[in-house]
């Protein structure tokens, strides 16, 4: 009897580690089916999706570049017309170029509210329902439909000088640009809501206002808002429409927050020391309605001479302005300012009001 009790003890412990391994096994593969069970989940509620920025990988030669957008950007692009028109015709000669945005038939474009229906690569709609920003001037429209292709989204705030883009307008034609200059607005002074940025673009060949601007990985990162005197083109950065967008499909209108005053930006315009105090960025409230009466600055206290230096202390730069740092915002929001008072720095917190109210 004496003499089993090692071997009792060996298998005791054989035992033990056989049932520890059958556990790690099940869970792993417990684990497994889970994490392919959430896959399948996330596949069957794609097709009812809005767009979102991932990571950007540019190719390496014009050919690859021009294929990605044949294979991801033209899918998403469709045409809008006033007009009854056969199935046949994808793209007639007073259609305006729009881009599809959501699989359930959002799309956007610069456009009017004219636009009676819609031809995509695969079908043709009606459209039920249009909104229009009217910050920018951009029409979302929509009709009923399901799965459909949707773009891309990029960058607009993150094209460079010199950056290579496609323009794709309304005839399906692709080109190339180039972006010249990235500017602020002239005016000043100019609103403190309005985002004022805009990339200036050159090509050699045919663009109109409306055509879509993608980025060298077939991310669309604006729209072509105007053409300037020289044959340049202005493009309007997809940042300055998104929150409209996603307003819209929140809360099914579109609200803007404002501060409601007129700001000269340090960084993009030339002023007198005494009145920057020697500050090279920031926000200097100035001119007859520097802060409107009644409005948020001016309930807020602050007046004409202050420099707005920050928002909720994201610090205003060279290249994010006041405008820039309200796109991030809604109507109803509070926020902390940070404003520089004859050279001493103050806060105060202030609730945005709504654009246009």
């Amino acid at each position: 009897m004496n003499t089993s009790w090692p071997q009792t003890i060996r298998l005791i412990l054989f035992s033990a580690l056989l049932g520890g391994a059958a556990g790690i096994l099940t869970t792993a593969l417990t684990t497994n089916y889970l994490a392919d069970y959430a896959l399948e989940l996330g596949q069957l509620t794609e097709p009812l999706r809005l767009s979102e920025q991932r990571p950007i990988a540019f190719p390496s030669s014009y050919e690859e570049a021009l294929g990605r957008i044949e294979q991801e950007a033209l899918p998403a692009v469709v045409s809008l017309t006033a007009e009854s028109a056969t199935p046949e015709s994808l793209f007639g000669t007073e259609d305006q170029v729009a881009v599809t945005i959501t699989s359930d038939g959002w799309m956007m474009a610069l456009g009017n509210e004219g636009y009676t229906d819609v031809f995509t690569r695969s079908e043709f709609c009606n459209v039920t329902d249009r909104v229009v920003d009217a910050m920018t001037g951009v029409y979302f429209y929509h009709c009923e439909t399901q799965s459909l292709p949707v773009v891309g989204f990029g960058s607009g705030f993150a094209v460079e000088q010199g950056e290579q883009l496609f323009i794709v307008g309304s005839q399906g034609s692709v080109v190339r640009g180039q972006a010249s200059l990235v500017e602020w607005s002239q005016d000043v002074p100019a609103s403190s809501d309005i985002p004022s940025r805009r990339v200036i673009l050159s090509t050699n060949s045919g663009a109109e206002i409306g055509d879509l601007v993608f980025d060298l990985s077939g991310k669309l990162v604006g729209i072509i808002e105007d053409e300037r005197a020289d044959g340049q083109l202005a493009m309007l950065p997809l940042e300055a429409i998104l929150p409209a967008l996603n307003r819209l499909l929140e809360s099914g209108e579109i609200t803007r927050p404002a501060l409601n005053a007129q700001v000269i930006h340090l960084s993009t315009a030339i002023v007198s020391d005494e009145l920057s105090r020697g500050r090279t960025h920031g926000a200097l409230l100035y001119g007859s309605r520097a802060a409107v009466f009644g409005g948020v600055v001016s309930g807020a206290g602050l007046e004409s001479g202050d420099i707005i230096l920050s928002v909720d202390y994201q610090t205003i730069t060279a290249t994010t302005t006041l405008d820039e740092l309200l796109l991030a915002y809604q109507a109803g929001d509070e926020v902390t300012l940070v404003f520089d008072r004859l050279g001493d720095e103050m806060e105060v917190d202030v609730t945005l009001g709504e654009w246009g109210n």
